[in-house]
């Protein structure tokens, strides 16, 4: 069975464009998986901590026959085989790549390996403002708003810019 899937990525270290297209090819590579849509990128500075290397940030949908939990753990290999250290749950820090599952088909789910939908992605504009792209009328199974309308009502503050190219 299909399913349908919303993963952010983001990137401020490194050769963010290579970085990209590697995890891109890496996600295509998955049994039974493909990427169906992208959104544009775009740049933003560290939230939640202070740095000087600006992200890129974007959302992917993909269309899988990988179970959630095979899909969390073959992004956390793509993410180890990219370079990117252990995911820190109380700091945020600078990356070479982070692959987050933002919904899997109308899954709701919450334990101590993964959230879904994504505990933060209804506060942060680096994932609202691409995820608005590329499925405005996806609609959050707990706050029962679409991804425009989260945008519109977001209270986060930070700058987000669409990039033309890496």
């Amino acid at each position: 069975m299909k399913h349908s899937v919303y993963i952010s990525y983001g990137t401020n270290l490194g050769d963010k464009k290579a970085i990209i297209q590697q995890a891109f090819d890496s996600i295509n590579n998955l049994p039974s998986t493909d990427i169906t849509e992208y959104s544009s990128f775009y740049s933003s500075d560290a939230w939640g901590y202070s740095s000087e290397n600006s992200f890129i940030n974007g959302v992917i949908k993909i269309s899988t026959d990988l179970a959630v939990f095979p899909l969390l753990v073959a992004l956390q290999r793509i993410e180890k085989s990219i370079g990117r250290n252990e995911k820190s749950t109380t700091e945020y820090a600078d990356r070479l790549i982070d692959l987050d599952i933002l919904s899997y088909d109308s899954l709701v789910i919450s334990t101590p390996a993964l959230t879904i939908p994504h505990e933060w992605m209804h506060v942060r504009n680096f994932v609202l403002e691409p995820l608005a792209e590329i499925a405005p009328e996806w609609t959050h199974p707990l706050y029962l708003m679409s991804a425009k309308n989260l945008l519109a009502n977001s209270k986060d503050k930070s700058e987000v810019r669409k990039v033309d190219a890496l």
